[in-house]
């Protein structure tokens, strides 16, 4: 693999930016003049383009055009080579003729977003006809596009619309990865809907960075959603998909993930969920200083999460899941000696709250029993410990003597992962 360097890089300079004021850096330039030297000064020290937001005197986002006109007939003038590129973002509050200000300078380039995002605590929308809309404006006047991508999926899109022939060629993209609110990561709904291989029969983990239009596609081809809510509360994944799963009418059901990281275990796993959805359920009474009178997410939702709702999403609704005549025997007991099983004064919450792996005594699969009296049948526990002691160990030695370290990610490892997931053009 050649280095970065290998070939010649074209730099740009964005020297407002959207949403940076000078209370984050004195230097921020505001009025035209401003921007014009400091774009100016970029160029001189050897940018090639440079990408302008325009600015009110106080600093906010404006698309007004004389603010625009006057900042590039200011570059052009000591900088005739350099390349112009102009925002259409503007900021959320603009209307999209506002948004469009830029383009009555007669830019070389206009930025395109091809999707919405969160863009810190707010929301910038652009739907899917504002961007065909911003392209078409610019497309008219032969000013060239550039896509602005804050998250993979907004690529996706730009390579459908350059495949539908809305985006000319050549496709630019610049990736703006790493602002705060947007979760860089590519979902996939999208392509898979459009693919037609969106359906019923696959259960979509980790949906915490869907958006709206994702969940809605997830509903409408009847797909199902697992949640891990200890793994995800723990990784820093965001919060627990319950409410837009049961907003779109999917019903939640719950996964373990990493077991060598967490407990591994499904009782765990309806605790901290339950525990979880009845915090949001109740954040915005408690974030005004008062308490509910009472809950309505149940002990027995959780278990719906692990029983029914789980045998539904894997197809087998018919035979698993209840206990009823007809269906397979497939059941866990649990109780014993221990302190946290007595005294049994709600079956459900006995199980949700108080039971753990030590505390099933049976698991019979088909009927047939597969731990009994606490004790797994045919399984010779304490060896397949030390072998998985043993196989933790070598893997461990194997990455010391790679000379790397555990844990961690590479730097920027989910941004090149995330590349090997968009479809080819």
């Amino acid at each position: 693999m050649q280095a970065w360097n290998a070939h010649p890089v074209v730099i740009t300079a964005a020297v407002t930016g959207a949403d940076v004021t000078r209370a984050d850096n004195p230097n921020v330039p505001y009025t035209s003049e401003e921007i014009a030297d400091s774009s100016t000064r970029s160029l001189e020290a050897g940018a090639a383009v440079v990408a302008l937001h325009a600015r009110e005197d106080d600093g906010t986002p404006s698309g007004r055009p004389e603010l625009f006109r006057d900042a590039v007939e200011r570059i052009r003038k000591s900088a005739p080579d350099a390349l112009i590129n102009v925002s259409t973002g503007g900021s959320g509050e603009m209307t999209l003729d506002e948004r469009l200000g830029g383009l009555a300078a007669s830019p070389d380039l206009c930025g395109v977003e091809t999707g919405s995002m969160n863009f810190g605590d707010g929301t910038f929308i652009t739907s899917p006809a504002a961007g065909r809309e911003i392209i078409s404006r610019a497309t008219a006047q032969h000013t060239a596009l550039e896509v602005e991508a804050f998250e993979v999926g907004h690529v996706i899109a730009a390579l459908r619309l350059l495949r539908e022939g809305v985006l000319p060629d050549p496709l630019r993209i610049n990736l703006v990865f790493g602002v705060p609110g947007v979760w860089g990561m590519p979902s996939g709904i999208t392509g898979l809907a459009e693919a037609g291989l969106l359906g019923p029969d696959q259960v979509h983990v980790h949906c915490n960075a869907l958006n709206d239009d994702e969940w809605r596609l997830l509903a409408e081809h009847g797909a199902k959603v697992s949640i891990s809510p200890e793994t995800e509360l723990n990784m820093g994944m965001g919060r627990p998909v319950f409410r837009a799963a049961e907003q779109h009418g999917i019903k939640p059901t719950l996964s373990c993930d990493i077991a060598s990281f967490n407990s591994g275990d499904l009782f765990t796993q309806m605790r901290v969920g339950l525990g979880f959805h009845r915090w949001a359920e109740t954040e915005d009474m408690n974030l005004r200083g008062a308490s509910p009178e009472r809950v309505t997410s149940s002990a027995e939702t959780a278990l719906e999460w692990t029983t029914t709702n789980a045998a539904d999403a894997v197809g087998l609704a018919d035979r698993i899941g209840r206990i009823r005549a007809g269906m397979a025997a497939d059941i866990v007991v649990v109780g014993g000696p221990g302190t946290s099983q007595h005294p049994r004064l709600h079956p459900a919450g006995s199980i949700v709250f108080q039971t753990g792996p030590q505390d099933v005594r049976h698991v019979l699969i088909a009927g047939r029993f597969v731990k009994r009296d606490g004790t797994l049948v045919g399984v010779d526990l304490p060896k397949l410990l030390s072998a998985a002691d043993a196989g933790a160990a070598g893997l461990l030695e194997r990455v010391a003597k790679s000379g790397r370290e555990l844990p961690g990610a590479p730097p920027q490892g989910w941004q090149a992962l995330a590349a090997h997931m968009i479809p080819p053009a």
